[in-house]
């Protein structure tokens, strides 16, 4: 009979927790349904709320929430400049793009589309590395750098159309941080043909650094490259012209 009466308990215990789980579903499903209904402030309030307490995901569905009860006030408007960076903290780049995108064919002429225009620039920049990249050491100038060239060229445009912004000052440095990944991740497929004995290809890809990519950090690590690959290939005069142009950059370093 004890054991009867343990069971019979026991099972009470687990119905009450299921009832509560479903009721406390029901009551957030309740909350989020009179949230959707509220009133445009009231809902660019809470995205704003959920943004700064980190629940990106929570913001982005109001954000579209508010989109749709109210798509035409001021609110919105300004939703959907938080939701451009609601879905890069998120990590949803492409959603993110299309969002700039969107405000950007919808309000040309609106008094903060430059952020639209540099957010296009931000989804594109590539993120850290990740804890997994971290343990094994993996070079993020060893990978193709395509986003960081979109996104280069997309702050170009961001600051050529609006040199005065106030985001210009970060996409400058942005942009001083991608084009040295990129020259980089040149200099690196240098030494990878350099390594496959494929020197011609070196000295061509570790040139272009040289030519497109002055004042990055990886022009030195270049002119190496070229004279490592000019000497295999016994272009006696080309590598001490790469020698001369070394020796000045190390001597202008030192000064």
């Amino acid at each position: 009979m004890v054991v009867f009466a343990s069971r019979r308990i026991a099972l009470c215990l687990l119905l009450a927790v299921a009832l509560a789980t479903v009721a406390g579903c029901g009551g957030r499903d309740a909350a989020k349904r009179e949230l959707r209904a509220g009133t445009a402030p009231a809902l660019l309030a809470e995205a704003q709320r959920q943004m700064e307490i980190g629940a990106y995901s929570q913001a982005v569905e109001i954000y579209n929430a508010l989109e749709i009860r109210h798509p035409f006030s001021e609110e919105n408007r300004e939703g959907q400049l938080g939701l451009m960076f609601a879905y890069y903290k998120d990590r949803q780049p492409e959603s993110s793009l299309e969002a700039a995108d969107k405000f950007i064919r919808e309000n040309p002429r609106h008094p903060r589309v430059d952020y639209a225009y540099y957010m296009r620039g931000l989804a594109y920049h590539p993120r850290g590395l990740g804890p997994v990249e971290r343990l094994f050491r993996v070079d993020r100038y060893g990978r193709p750098q395509d986003d960081a060239r979109r996104a280069f060229d997309n702050f170009a445009v961001f600051l050529n159309r609006f040199p005065d912004s106030e985001w210009a000052p970060d996409a400058r440095q942005r942009m001083v941080f991608l084009r040295n990944a990129v020259a980089e991740y040149e200099v690196n497929v240098a030494q990878y043909y350099m390594t496959r004995r494929a020197y011609i290809a070196a000295a061509n890809r570790a040139k272009r650094v040289v030519e497109e990519f002055q004042g990055t950090t990886a022009v030195n690590d270049a002119l190496e490259v070229m004279i490592a690959s000019y000497e295999k290939l016994e272009l006696n005069e080309l590598a001490r012209d790469a020698e001369k142009v070394l020796a000045e950059n190390r001597q202008k370093r030192v000064q």
